[in-house]
């Protein structure tokens, strides 16, 4: 329903800008092995959509994280040029569906992580290069989830319990990307 809702912003509203699309990768997304994209599409001339999708095959210990997550924001530009450029704010909603798999010396575990929260987002983008079309996006902001952890234990059993992961939490990056 989400990317649903998403791609009909992106379709149906446009703005008369130069750059009205952009494509980004979040360069800090590898240090935690995971692969962080977003596409943007300016909605006015000072507010756009964005929608970022990430994939995660982080492992702490003998816990593996392998899954899914979904991001979709609104972007409200301050500054005095014509976004996407410039100095944002962006209430966002994050959607993430993990496989857990914990192989410990004598038993093994197995479960899904779900969590849906949101928050908001301060940054600020510029595009520079020929007939600015590289952009670079830096933004950091908290945010607030719910999260439920179901499966079975190492013994077989069945749980679900809320978890830990659930709560306050901050996202942040650095994306670079290519403005059209």
């Amino acid at each position: 329903l989400m990317f649903v809702f998403a791609f009909a912003v992106f379709g149906l509203l446009s703005v008369q800008a130069q750059n009205k699309n952009a494509f980004k990768v979040n360069l800090l997304s590898p240090i935690f092995r995971t692969g962080s994209f977003f596409y943007e599409r300016m909605v006015t001339e000072r507010s756009s959509a964005q929608l970022g999708v990430a994939y995660t095959g982080v492992s702490i210990g003998d816990v593996r994280f392998r899954g899914l997550q979904v991001i979709p924001e609104y972007r409200f530009y301050f500054s005095g040029e014509e976004g996407p450029e410039g100095f944002y704010l962006a209430p966002f909603l994050r959607y993430r569906n993990f496989t857990i798999t914990e192989t410990g010396d004598v038993t093994n575990a197995e479960g899904k992580l779900q969590q849906f929260g949101g928050g908001v987002c301060a940054g600020y983008q510029v595009l520079f290069g020929s007939a600015n079309r590289v952009g670079l996006d830096v933004f950091l902001g908290p945010s607030f989830g719910s999260t439920r952890v179901s499966g079975t234990d190492g013994n077989g059993e069945a749980y679900s319990v809320p978890s830990a992961f659930g709560g306050f939490a901050v996202r942040g990056g650095i994306a670079i990307g290519i403005a059209f």
